[in-house]
């Protein structure tokens, strides 16, 4: 009896040591762990008029080397652009251009595209900023947009001129099946999109559903298969712009 007691207490306290013992080798092989950044910037336009400067901040403290790739609508690397080579951000510090200097080459100005950023290096974070050429009469941006399986554009105004755009963007490898729902008061038009992995689709509000203009209080949630992001700018009549990101639907504003 005193052996099967003895033995019993030498297992239990061998598994007691176990959570300790991978604490340990965690902690130990933290450092080696593979840590890594993936900016998904949503808009990528070729039209001479406009500019998009980008700007990239490496908060961390080692240097960052971050590959750009520009895609197109069906998901392929863009045609007809060279994207730019791999460069390095230092420790603490940030990268700022804009986009016409980085993708150079012969792109059709209506062409619809999206770029990544990758890097090695975690903790890498965004921003982008849309203009156009002397006069600027438009100017706007955002930081880079969060992916979720529901996402909704806020507002959308298809009244007194306006126009709305939403940019969507599937930074997958799989298809994704999309359902648009435009709610308005008291009645909702669906449409439905497939999206290929790591494609792009820029939509006008107004030709997409078919509908007539809108009140202000109008707005757009779309539904995946897959976590996906997007973007939209709602134009005046006026000229004036504004840029928003679709946010989660998880969030659930309030105000």
């Amino acid at each position: 009896m005193i052996g099967t007691t003895l033995s019993h207490y030498k297992a239990i306290k061998k598994l007691a040591r176990l959570p300790v013992l991978a604490l340990i080798l965690l902690l130990w092989f933290s450092p080696f762990l593979e840590a890594s950044s993936t900016l998904n910037f949503p808009r990528l336009s070729f039209d001479p008029s406009t500019f998009t400067g980008i700007a990239i901040v490496n908060p961390s403290d080692e240097d960052a080397t971050v590959t750009l790739t520009a895609y197109g609508e069906d998901g392929t690397p863009l045609a007809g652009i060279s994207n730019p080579p791999p460069f390095i951000i230092f420790a603490n510090q940030q990268f700022a251009d804009v986009t016409s200097s980085l993708f150079t080459g012969e792109a059709d100005p209506s062409t619809v595209a999206w770029f990544q950023a990758t890097s090695p290096t975690d903790g890498l974070t965004g921003f982008f900023l849309f203009l156009n050429s002397p006069p600027t009469t438009q100017f706007d941006g955002a930081g880079l947009p969060t992916t979720a399986g529901k996402i909704i554009f806020t507002q959308v105004r298809l009244d007194s001129g306006y126009t709305t755009e939403l940019n969507l963007i599937n930074p997958n490898l799989a298809m994704a099946e999309l359902q648009l729902n435009l709610v308005r008061a008291n009645t909702t038009a669906t449409q439905s999109l497939l999206l290929p992995a790591l494609g792009v689709a820029r939509i006008d509000v107004a030709e997409f559903f078919n509908t007539v203009p809108l009140d202000s209080d109008a707005y757009v949630t779309v539904s995946s298969n897959v976590n996906i992001a997007g973007f939209e700018f709602v134009r005046s009549p006026d000229g004036d712009l504004v840029g928003l990101n679709a946010r989660s639907a998880t969030e659930q504003l309030t105000q």
